[in-house]
């Protein structure tokens, strides 16, 4: 860069030179006459240091999601502050608990794992000077499995059904419980399903009866399922007792 001191008497003896980008820099100074010629340069200055500007804000695009993810993809500052942008970083809020942040380096887009629910999203980008301020920000919602329903409790009747009781997912995975489905297995582990299950339409429905089941120990579990992914229970015993004929006298 340079600068031009004013022509006037008497001549300035300093000037300011602009749009320097962050770096180290030597200055000289030529002197013009009237006539005009000009003189040698002086000697070099000694070494100026420029600091960087905070970049600016990068600009949000998309959010786009996967299972249990979201990958964020922006545009950069239009403004580096004077020195190159060596990082980004993504910020996320969820409607419910607490937020965070993942520095995904100079790239433009980035992933980011978290658990089901509502999210908003902002991005800032860094150079030497620091961090620059937030870019606008994005919301988005991440559904996961849910947790695991609890089997409250399995009774086996003499009719050949298993009445089963159980409780909610504690985490819904981010979208509500759309329904219920359960199953009488032969084994606590592996095994094969008997007679017939029983579902629930809704997420509210806690409870329903089998049938089909003949006498013996059986395990029964609960699956749950938000709509796009499904959580199981543990299996829990139960015992169907044998159909008791009446002797008429």
């Amino acid at each position: 860069g340079n600068c031009v001191s004013n022509t006037g008497v008497p001549v300035a003896t300093s000037c300011s030179i602009t749009g320097l980008t962050a770096g180290t820099y030597t200055a000289d100074v030529t002197a013009t006459n009237a006539a005009p010629l000009t003189s040698a340069p002086s000697a070099r200055s000694l070494a100026v240091s420029v600091p960087a500007n905070l970049p600016g804000a990068p600009t949000l695009n998309t959010a786009t999601l996967g299972s249990g993810t979201v990958t964020l993809a922006w545009t950069a500052p239009t403004s580096d502050g004077g020195a190159s942008i060596t990082n980004y970083r993504v910020n996320y809020t969820p409607t419910v608990g607490t937020g965070g942040s993942v520095t995904c380096g100079a790239v433009t887009s980035c992933t980011v794992t978290l658990t089901g629910g509502s999210y908003t999203a902002t991005v800032q980008a860094s150079n030497s000077a620091g961090w620059g301020p937030a870019s606008n920000s994005l919301a988005f919602n991440i559904v996961t499995a849910p947790s695991a329903p609890t089997v409250t409790s399995a009774t086996g009747a003499v009719d050949g059904t298993v009445a089963v009781n159980w409780t909610a997912p504690t985490n819904n995975g981010g979208a509500a419980i759309t329904g219920y489905v359960v199953r009488v297995w032969t084994a606590s582990v592996g095994g094969s399903t008997v007679g017939a299950g029983c579902s629930t339409a809704n997420g509210s429905t806690l409870t329903c009866t089998a049938s089909g089941v003949l006498r013996g120990t059986y395990y029964v579990d609960v699956t749950a399922s938000n709509g796009s992914l499904t959580s199981t229970s543990a299996r829990v015993a139960v015992t169907v007792p044998d159909r008791k004929s009446t002797r008429l006298n």
